[in-house]
């Protein structure tokens, strides 16, 4: 992945979080950690080479 498309993937995180929090529902919240995790996995593996 590129850097670009690692940042797209942590705003659609940071969205569906805001949203999340705007409608109560916490599935959604759960949800929002996968772009997160994905993201962050992606940006150390991308830095750490």
């Amino acid at each position: 992945m590129t850097f670009m498309q690692i940042m797209i993937l942590f705003i659609i995180g940071v969205v569906l979080l805001v949203i999340g929090f705007v409608t109560k529902k916490s599935w959604l919240k759960f949800v929002a950690l996968l772009p997160f995790a994905i993201s962050s996995w992606q940006l150390v593996m991308l830095l750490g080479q």
